[in-house]
C-alpha cells in the first residue's frame, strides 16, 4: 500500500513538472511573440497570440478539471475559452481586411460592452445556481457546528467593512474538526457563537455547506446578475431603438 502511494505520488509530481515546464514554454512564447509583433507593429499578430496564449491557458485549466475526481467547475475555463476565441477571430479578421474590421469595430464597440455586461450577468447568475447545488452534492453529512471565530480576508483594506469567513467546529467521528467556509463576506455571517447546521464532505472533511449563510450569498449574487443583465438588455433596446 505504501508503495501504490508513493508511485502515485511521483506520478503527480512528475505531472506538476511536465505542466509547469509547459506553461513556462507557453509565457515565453507568448512574451517573444508580443515583443516581435509590436516592433514590427504586426497588431493582427499581437490580438491572435494573445488569443492563442488565453487558449493554451484555458486548456490547461480543462486538464486540471478533469483529472479531479469530484468538485470539478468548468464555469472560468469556458469564460476563458470564449474570450481567447473572440481574440483568434478578431485578430484573423484585423489580418484579412484591417480598414474594415476597424470601422466595424468602431461602430459595435457599444453593442460588445452591453453584450459583455449581458453574458456577465448570465455567468454570475448560473454561478450562483450550481454552485450551491454542487456543494450539495459533495457535502452529505448533517452535524451541529459552532461558529469558532470570523476569519478576514487578506486583501481586507482598514477603513471599510472587511469581507469575513465564518469557522465551523463541530464533531463527527469521533474527534473534532475546525473547517472555514470557502466564500468570503460582509454580509449574513453568523455571530461568533452561533449554533448552524452545517453539511460536511465526509470523504475529505475539507469542504462544509451552511444552508442559511449559502442561500442569502446566491440571493445577492443572483441579484447582481440580475442587475447586470438588465442593464445590457435596457442598454440593447435603446440602442436598437435608436436604429
Amino acid at each position: 500500500m505504501n508503495e501504490m502511494v508513493k508511485n502515485e505520488q511521483e506520478k503527480k509530481s512528475n505531472n506538476g513538472v511536465w505542466l509547469s515546464c509547459l506553461v513556462t514554454l507557453i509565457v515565453l512564447a507568448v512574451i517573444a511573440g508580443f515583443m516581435i509583433s509590436l516592433v514590427t507593429h504586426i497588431y493582427w499578430l499581437t490580438v491572435t497570440i494573445a488569443g492563442c496564449f488565453l487558449l493554451a491557458l484555458d486548456c490547461i485549466l480543462l486538464i486540471g478539471e478533469f483529472e479531479k475526481q469530484r468538485k470539478r467547475n468548468f464555469i472560468f475555463p469556458l469564460i476563458i475559452l470564449a474570450a481567447g476565441g473572440c481574440a483568434v477571430i478578431c485578430g484573423i479578421m484585423l489580418k484579412i481586411d484591417p480598414d474594415g474590421f476597424k470601422d466595424f469595430a468602431l461602430k459595435n464597440t457599444p453593442l460588445a460592452f452591453l453584450l459583455l455586461f449581458l453574458f456577465s450577468g448570465i455567468g454570475i447568475i448560473i454561478s450562483a445556481l450550481i454552485e450551491p447545488a454542487r456543494k450539495r452534492r459533495c457535502c452529505t453529512e448533517k452535524v451541529m457546528g459552532v461558529c469558532v471565530d470570523l476569519q478576514v480576508g487578506l486583501t481586507a483594506s482598514s477603513g471599510r467593512r472587511r469581507s469575513r469567513v465564518p469557522i465551523y467546529e463541530f464533531y463527527y467521528a469521533g474527534e473534532t474538526h475546525r473547517i472555514a467556509e470557502s466564500t468570503y463576506s460582509n454580509f449574513a455571517n453568523p455571530q461568533i457563537g452561533a449554533k448552524r447546521e452545517i453539511y460536511v464532505d465526509t470523504e475529505s472533511l475539507d469542504e462544509i455547506y451552511e444552508p442559511i449563510r449559502s442561500r442569502k450569498l446566491n440571493i445577492m449574487t443572483c441579484g447582481l446578475g440580475i442587475c447586470f443583465a438588465a442593464m445590457a438588455l435596457l442598454g440593447l433596446v435603446m440602442v436598437y431603438a435608436v436604429k
